[in-house]
Parts: structure tokens; sequence; C-alpha cells
């Protein structure tokens, strides 16, 4: 794969994390500028993710019968849209409806960076290629609420969303000149009503899914989980400045860093199998641990 494809691979995937990670140090700021309460501005990430979710029903199936590359320039483009329509943002529900926009394109780029890899390579080979972009974008947990809390300091919340308008805008200006079409057994029939239906009644019913998606399901929910109570419970309860959430932050998310450099070795020895069902045991031991943690009673931000 090109240093360019994989580079454009690595920033689609991007866009999904910074999007929840960048704001997440003006939510305390939103629930003041608007007035609202915790769980409505907690309404723009689960908006997000529930945008992001049910858009793959389509986004996989266009993709299929249009191309990888009209689907990601749209999608770029519909989250650039969005994420201007968040910066300058009236209301909570108009920055709610610009949450949904964002996550309608972000879900785009991302179901094709994940398609382009499948076009280019068999299974081992293309976990290796998504892993070396993965490993990539493993820094932006760290560097994106590092980056908003500091913007967020210096010039608040609406700024934030300028950044994310700028790196939509890239995509899109990079998809333009980089990204060929792959697809070149596109299905015309790929979005009609009852194949969709068959589809998705063969997959659910197929156990090599289940044994796939219940184990990222799980750690995705644990994950999230926490994004959406960090900045209330690290500013608000603990008392870290919105300049010092996103270094905070980053000592968190340093782990998943580390485990996307870790898989590629993890995959080579071990293969795909065992290696997800070695993740999936890593995550219950963790969130155990924290569940027992929390059922103790500690509330230390050390722990």
């Amino acid at each position: 794969i090109s240093a360019g494809l994989l580079f454009l691979l690595t920033g689609f995937l991007a866009l999904q994390p910074l999007s929840t990670d960048l704001y997440l140090a003006s939510l305390p700021a939103l629930r003041v500028h608007f007035d609202a309460s915790v769980s409505s501005v907690q309404l723009t990430l689960s908006a997000f993710l529930a945008g992001f979710a049910i858009s793959q029903l389509l986004a996989g199936p266009l993709s299929d019968r249009f191309g990888r590359r009209p689907v990601a320039l749209g999608g770029a483009a519909l989250y650039l849209a969005g994420s201007l329509l968040g910066a300058f943002a009236p209301s909570l529900a108009v920055l709610v409806a610009a949450r949904i926009a964002q996550a309608l394109g972000v879900c785009c780029t991302v179901v094709c960076a994940r398609a382009i890899v499948r076009d280019l390579y068999e299974a081992e080979p293309g976990a290796r290629v998504m892993s070396r972009a993965l490993s990539w974008m493993g820094v932006v947990p760290i560097a994106g609420p590092v980056l908003g809390g500091l913007v967020q300091s210096a010039f608040g919340w609406r700024t934030n969303f300028l950044v994310l308008a700028a790196a939509g805008a890239a995509m899109l200006a990079a998809t333009l000149r980089v990204l060929p079409e792959t697809n070149r057994h596109r299905n015309p029939h790929a979005t009609d009503l009852g194949a969709l239906l068959r589809n998705y009644a063969l997959v659910a019913s197929s156990r090599n899914f289940w044994a796939n998606a219940l184990p990222i399901t799980g750690s995705y929910g644990a994950l999230f989980c926490f994004i959406s109570a960090s900045s209330f419970v690290l500013i608000e309860l603990f008392g870290v400045s919105e300049r010092a959430f996103g270094f905070t932050y980053a000592l968190v998310t340093l782990g998943y860093l580390l485990g996307t450099i870790a898989v590629r070795r993890v995959l080579a020895r071990l293969g795909l199998t065992r290696s997800i069902r070695l993740g999936a045991t890593v995550g219950l031991v963790a969130g155990s641990s924290m569940a027992l943690l929390a059922a103790l009673g500690v509330q230390s931000l050390a722990a």
C-alpha cells in the first residue's frame, strides 16, 4: 500500500476518535453556555455514537453499489458541513443535529477505509495493514484531548468545532487527490431492501460474527461510558483545569496506543482468533478491576 493511501486511510479512521475526544474538555462549558443539564449535554456524544452506529447499515451497501470513492467524498463533505454547523450552533438542539451530521459523514469514511483494505488484501494481511493504520491513529486519543483542552482554555468550545471542520476539509481535499476507486466489482443490487435484510439475517446467524462483535461491543461500550463522564469527573469532581484535562486524559489513553503498537506482534505470533481472545481477556480483567474499585467506594484520581 502506498504511503499516501495509508495516510489517508489513517485519517479516515482517526476522524471518529478525534470527533469524540477533541471536544471533551468543552462539555462542562457547553453545560454552562446552554444552561443545560449534564445528561442533555452528553446527548452531543450519544447522538454522535447512535448516528455512527445506525448509518453503518447503509454506508457499506452504498459503497458496494456506487464505489468507495464517491461515498468517501460524500462522507467527508457531510462531516465538514456538520462541523461548521456545530461551530455556529445557536442552541443545544442544533448542536446535537450537527453531531448527527458529523456521525453520518465520518461513518462513510470509516466504512470505506475498512472496505478499501478488504478490496486490496486477504484477511490476515489486511489485519496487519489495519494495525499499521491504527498504530498511527493511536496518537489521536492522546493528542486530541490535549489539543482540545488547550483550545477550550484559550478560545472556547466553538473553536474546537472549527478545528474539526479543518480536519474534515483536509480529508476532503486528500480524498480528491489520493483515493483511487478500489471496488472493481460493484453490486447494483447492494441497496435493495430485500437483499439488505437477507444479508443482515445471514450475518446475525453467524457465530463468527458474534464471536468478533461481542468483545468489540463490550470494549467500546465501556470505553464510551468513561469518555462521556471523564470531563465532568475530572474537571468538576477532581478540580482538574481545562488546560490540564487533556494531559490527564492522555495518561489513561496511553494504554490504547501501546495496544495498537503491540497488536502487530501479537497477530504475527498468535493469529487473528487467539489475538481477539487475548484482547477480550485483558479487557475483562481491567473492567472488573474498575468495577471493584467503584464498589469499594474508592475516589482517587490515581486509581
